[in-house]
């Protein structure tokens, strides 16, 4: 585990799009593509901002950047509350990411239906065909698209995309970006769920009692099997739970972040002091 902290939210941000931008352009080289699932929220808010522009944007190849979610919640995808949303609202309207290459989870696509048959690299260069099914605009896509007809259908959908990307036993993304509740909860994987030991699906639907909503999320297998995780975790709100997470007992029913535990890297903690409060300063 590494753990890096920063004096502000500010520099954690341009840090994480640094590393971005360096691990994109290590996946291309590797295996001629760069696969990234995003996070909802403040601090990756700002990161998607760095991305957009000046020598971050000028540094990726946007062209072979396929772009998933951790999670998102069931709303249409022009919800305010939509991660997707913020990801075009503050990045993917600003750089040339191809459009059948953006794959967000939504309530008002059905993943594998309709749609023209678009080809894109595979991991090993090789090419495969797979729908075009999304397109950054969000009034395009719901014209364009028949809506999943619920949360379940949506989950079995997007495990079935992932599927023709990833044909591992379990998706290999290059990088996965992860926040942190103040519960302890990541991605949609939230304390005392049956979803934290789901062990056969890569994608799965959740009903959260605390916020009284649907949501779609990565499973535990799914983002550990991740090249590279990297948390975001800024805030003095979030010092407590940081501190439970990394240096408290194992228990993981209360604190879901600590089942994330990767299979083929280290995970990469991104703090601002405030959040690291309460935490030894020292690189594990």
């Amino acid at each position: 585990m590494k753990i890096q902290v920063f004096p502000d939210a500010e520099a954690l941000s341009q840090t994480a799009a640094a590393l971005f931008v360096q691990l994109s352009n290590d996946a291309v080289d590797r295996h001629g593509r760069f696969t990234v699932a995003l996070s909802g929220g403040t601090t990756p808010k700002r990161v998607h901002e760095f991305l957009a522009q000046g020598m971050f944007r000028d540094n990726i190849p946007w062209e072979k950047v396929h772009v998933f979610w951790g999670d998102e919640r069931w709303v249409p995808m022009d919800d305010p509350r939509s991660n997707a949303k913020m990801a075009f609202d503050t990045l993917l309207d600003f750089v040339p990411v191809p459009r059948h290459q953006i794959h967000p989870m939504r309530k008002d696509v059905s993943p594998q239906t309709g749609g023209a048959e678009t080809e894109v690299p595979g991991a090993d260069g090789a090419e495969m065909d797979i729908p075009e099914m999304y397109v950054p605009s969000t009034e395009v896509a719901q014209a364009a698209q028949p809506q999943a007809k619920s949360p379940e259908e949506a989950a079995a959908q997007y495990e079935a995309l992932l599927k023709t990307y990833f044909p591992e036993q379990a998706p290999r993304f290059d990088l996965v970006f992860l926040g942190l509740g103040d519960d302890g909860h990541t991605a949609s994987l939230f304390p005392n769920t049956t979803v934290l030991y789901e062990e056969g699906r890569w994608v799965k639907e959740i009903f959260v009692e605390k916020v009284g909503m649907d949501r779609i999320t990565l499973t535990i297998p799914a983002i550990n099997w991740a090249d590279n995780i990297i948390f975001l975790v800024a805030g003095a709100n979030k010092a407590q739970v940081v501190q439970e997470v990394l240096e408290g007992p194992y228990q993981p029913d209360r604190l879901p972040a600590q089942l994330i535990q990767p299979a083929n890297s280290e995970i990469c903690w991104l703090l601002d002091e405030a959040a690291a409060a309460k935490i030894k300063r020292t690189e594990k």
